[in-house]
């Protein structure tokens, strides 16, 4: 009993400094899609780890059991997100996290009740499985997003598709897209459109095309290509220029010319993760309209 003990002791202590040790490694959030998986994830190591300290209560009345790991779940998370405050890998406590914590404690401690009560009882057994399948829920629709977005490559863009909604942002702007993505440029900065591809790898394509027009006085875009080591890179001396009006026009451009950084090396063609589209400053009211981003 002793030795039962002890190795519960010991597996709840590493299982709790595992996940606050979690909360200070690189975080997945530099995307929408990297952020969803990473916050997925968050209701899914705190269901785990609620279910495990639960299911160790077993000799208890079911409401001590529950209140001792609800205060148990409360301390990890809090805890977590204190120390990666504190460390400076959160610039602030981010309570979304701890909703999710215990949104993921929740199902886990429900669930488990249900299967515990439900001997016979179909509805509770029903409920039981329904209630541990939401904890994955959310996973399953990042990955999803994931899999459909690289089934279309090397379509990047149509804004026809709900699920590219989350492979781009406004930089400076808000983007407004039904069959074309439209923005207006940002009178105090520069403005525009990132692109966060899922497919990494183009090495065996030579063109980026798409389609482009401005509703108002004709103007530039600059464009470039970032990989992991240069995301977010925006420096005007490292931009493809190209020039757009009111027509619509087609243009094809070679990947080549779009990673080039003076005086520093090009961003890899097998570790794209951005693709930067700006606009210069403008004091007459635009819009920029941009369509079908493809490779080729």
């Amino acid at each position: 009993m002793l030795a039962s003990h002890f190795r519960n002791s010991v597996i709840l202590t590493l299982a709790a400094t595992a996940i606050v040790a979690g909360h200070l490694l690189p975080g997945l959030d530099t995307s929408e899609i990297q952020n969803g998986i990473r916050n997925s994830l968050h209701i899914i190591v705190f269901a785990g780890f609620a279910g495990f300290v639960f299911s160790r209560l077993k000799n208890l009345f079911l409401w001590p059991a529950i209140g001792i790991t609800v205060i148990v779940v409360c301390t990890a998370a809090v805890s977590a997100e204190l120390l990666q405050y504190f460390k400076g890998a959160s610039p602030s406590v981010d309570l979304g996290d701890l909703v999710r914590d215990g949104v993921g404690a929740a199902l886990s401690i429900t669930a488990i009740t249900f299967w515990k009560k439900s001997q016979s009882n179909t509805v509770l057994r029903t409920t039981a499985v329904i209630m541990g399948g939401l904890i994955f829920v959310p996973l399953m629709f990042w990955l999803a997003v994931i899999i459909i977005n690289r089934a279309m490559f090397p379509s990047l863009l149509t804004f026809e598709r709900w699920w590219e909604t989350f492979t781009y942002s406004g930089i400076n702007t808000t983007v407004n897209a039904d069959t074309a993505a439209r923005f207006t440029p940002n009178k105090t900065y520069r403005s525009g459109l990132s692109i966060r591809p899922l497919v990494s790898d183009w090495e065996n394509y030579t063109y980026l095309t798409f389609t482009a027009a401005v509703e108002g006085q004709s103007t530039t875009l600059t464009l470039r290509i970032n990989d992991t080591s240069t995301l977010g890179w925006m420096s005007k001396d490292a931009m493809h220029e190209i020039y757009i009006t009111t027509t619509p026009e087609h243009f094809r451009l070679p990947l080549s010319e779009l990673t080039v950084i003076p005086k520093k090396d090009s961003a890899k063609l097998s570790d794209v993760a951005q693709i930067v589209i700006l606009t210069p400053r403008k004091r007459k009211e635009s819009t920029i309209i941009l369509d079908d981003v493809r490779l080729e």
